[in-house]
């Protein structure tokens, strides 16, 4: 069922998805020894530590963002009605980075033999992003300045799929040490960006058709994993595992439909386009 989520969800992937299933299976069904096959399912509950590149875009500073509220004339006026003084400006926060965010995914494996196996990994999290905006506002008897701090949240929805083989490394009978190489495909999508001001929520998400649509803002990529950890066989039926992954992605669909029109540099956009590094943390339950 998750497989089938995750391609309705990838559309523009699944037929390359279809053809590493396709891979996949094959290899199962090529195997002489029918003794070793064996199948894995396991559930992955983890938490992530993104690369702080793609951040730095999601602070409103694109076109119809913050600007589109604040100079909108109904609205500043309201504003101005609520913050008691005229806004002079705003200033955004150029220290924008991701915080550590939960995922959880399945796991799905086939032993070739007793420590070699080609494994499939599909994972889901939700990344939640918040950066201060500082509002300057006119107080003709406050000389040193006026300010209200507001806030730019945003949210993304990441998807991962990864196909890859792991090698094992028998330590004691029931303990286990692992390494696991692979390929993967990934995919963003800016759920919601929004504005907070005094607790009123103003939608910043990009606007298309002359305002009378939000645009959807995606991107696929693709990358490299390396995942290594330790593994304890609890008892006949299941298997604890703990393990760190290391990932190496790009996604340059993405930072372009994030960047088009605005004013970041050239550079900046340019560096987050390429591949890169980023980690996370897991706990995983297996089924033997």
């Amino acid at each position: 069922m998750i497989v089938f989520v995750i391609l309705r969800v990838m559309n523009r992937w699944k037929y390359t998805l279809i053809i590493l299933f396709a891979g996949f299976y094959s290899a199962i069904l090529g195997q002489e020894d029918v003794s070793i096959k064996k199948f894995r399912f396991g559930i992955d509950l983890g938490i992530g530590f993104p690369n702080k590149q793609y951040a730095q875009f999601l602070d409103g500073s694109h076109p119809f963002g913050v600007n589109r509220i604040l100079t909108n004339p109904q609205t500043r006026q309201q504003l101005q009605d609520k913050l008691g003084y005229p806004i002079q400006g705003w200033e955004y926060s150029r220290n924008n980075e991701y915080p550590a965010s939960f995922f959880s995914g399945v796991y799905l494996g086939f032993d070739i033999n007793p420590s070699l196996s080609v494994i499939m990994k599909f994972d889901i999290g939700i990344i939640r992003f918040s950066t201060p905006l500082v509002i300057q506002l006119d107080n003709p008897r406050n000389f040193t300045g006026e300010y209200e701090q507001a806030q730019v949240n945003a949210r993304e929805r990441r998807f991962g799929y990864k196909l890859g083989v792991q090698k094992n490394f028998e330590i004691q009978s029931k303990l286990t040490c692992y390494i696991s190489p692979g390929v993967g495909l990934n995919y963003i999508q800016l759920e919601n960006q929004e504005l907070i001001i005094r607790s009123t929520q103003y939608n910043i998400t990009r606007v298309e058709n002359l305002g009378l649509n939000y645009q959807k803002i995606d991107g696929f990529g693709y990358g490299l994993f390396l995942d290594n950890g330790i593994s304890y066989v609890l008892n006949e039926k299941l298997t604890i595992a703990f393990g760190v992954e290391g990932r190496l992605q790009k996604n340059s669909d993405y930072i372009e439909q994030l960047t088009v029109g605005t004013s970041y540099l050239s550079e900046k956009v340019e560096k987050a386009k390429k591949f890169v590094p980023s980690f996370g943390t897991y706990i995983r339950l297996l089924w033997n």
